[in-house]
């Protein structure tokens, strides 16, 4: 078990290498303001997502049981940013009170939990050139024998007026 979880942290400390390092950033036109990921579109951001689930209320995205998603946005940091996720469900009470956001390795606290919508303020940081986030449960809250920890619906980042 501890070789394929040193496996995993191998696999995703490429990624993050990647995504900072080598994938091309946008230049030349001007800097995103927002970024929104609906979990009904195809998943081309996060390895540990799984496929979605459609039921008549909504459609969700189960984590694998590491807790953590991660993305890494070429968008300004020159201002501040509302950072919105809906999660539609946790594996644990524990899960759910753990539930973070790091975002260029800082913590930030949630301003708002109503229902399942999670939001917080992102603020500036000018001597970023991307907005590095990681949305993550304590490993201790997770559910074992379970290859799940959490499902959102929606991600949405937007630039503060």
């Amino acid at each position: 078990m501890r070789d394929i979880e040193s496996q995993i942290e191998k696999i995703l400390q490429l990624h993050d290498v990647f995504v900072r390092e080598q994938l091309p950033l946008r230049r030349g036109s001007a800097p995103l303001t927002r970024w929104s990921y609906d979990a009904r579109l195809p998943n081309l951001y996060f390895p540990e997502a799984y496929e979605p689930e459609f039921s008549k209320e909504q459609v969700k995205r189960w984590v694998n049981q590491d807790g953590r998603i991660r993305g890494s946005l070429a968008i300004d940091r020159n201002v501040q940013y509302d950072f919105v996720i809906e999660i539609v469900s946790f594996i644990t009470d524990a899960a759910r009170q753990s539930f973070s956001l790091k975002v260029n390795g800082q913590t930030y606290n949630w301003l708002s939990v109503a229902q399942d919508r999670f939001w917080t303020i992102v603020l500036e940081d000018p001597q970023a050139s991307t907005l590095d986030f990681e949305l993550s449960i304590d490993p201790a809250a997770r559910a074992e024998g379970e290859s799940v920890s959490f499902a959102f619906s929606h991600i949405d980042i937007r630039q503060r007026h």
